[in-house]
């Protein structure tokens, strides 16, 4: 923990901005103090404060955006929303909202990686994903801030997996045609390229991965 701090400080010193993102529970009396605590630490940098906080009243798919604070070089926005799937707490909360919210944020290489998610999409008539898990869901919920629309699913088995998945139709791969571009949201980075294997001794070659990390897509020399 000492040695991330010590990073984290060289880090902010060297900084003319930054961005903090939370979800934080306390009081908003609570959250400008720390602000302003933090501010006297690190009084050359802007800091704008971007917090998610939980409101089960609003609609799931909404969310309200509040500006809290602005003093000198602090800003503090808040956000509310509903932060569970469909009402069902989970740990990741509610990703499609975090996603649509934080896409206002862009910085370079979020704009790059979208010219290129852009580019792929414009290239290949058909798109899908493969799994039909948590992880897909996120991937879709990220691919939609950027204007990217995904055409199916695949999936090796039906049992146990959903006819669809937010109106996008979950099906068997094999009935995807050959030259479909298909990218592996799985988990498992040893059952992904299980899957790669697979898909590509049954004839599938336009296939990569995505780096949830900063969404970036990989092919499999990468």
């Amino acid at each position: 923990m000492g040695s991330r701090i010590k990073k984290m400080d060289i880090f902010l010193k060297k900084s003319s901005s930054i961005v903090l993102v939370g979800n934080r529970s306390e009081t908003r009396e609570e959250i400008c103090l720390f602000l302003r605590e933090f501010s006297n630490i690190y009084p050359h940098v802007n800091v704008r404060l971007i917090n998610m906080r939980n409101d089960d009243g609003i609609n799931y798919n909404e969310y309200i955006e509040k500006r809290i604070f602005r003093e000198g070089k602090i800003d503090y926005i808040e956000y509310l929303l509903n932060d569970t799937q469909q009402g069902v707490k989970v740990l990741e909360g509610n990703a499609y909202v975090w996603a649509q919210i934080l896409s206002k944020y862009n910085t370079k290489e979020q704009l790059m990686i979208k010219k290129e998610w852009t580019r792929f999409r414009e290239e290949n008539k058909l798109v899908v994903i493969y799994g039909a898990g948590k992880r897909c869901i996120s991937t879709i919920n990220w691919l939609k801030t950027f204007g990217v629309s995904i055409d199916g699913i695949a999936v090796s088995s039906m049992k146990d997996n959903p006819e669809e998945i937010d109106r996008i139709p979950v099906k068997m791969y094999s009935l995807y045609p050959y030259d479909v571009a298909i990218i592996i949201s799985i988990a498992s980075k040893i059952e992904a390229k299980m899957v790669y294997k697979l898909l590509d001794s049954r004839g599938y070659k336009n296939i990569s991965y995505i780096n949830e990390q900063n969404m970036k897509r990989i092919t499999e020399e990468e």
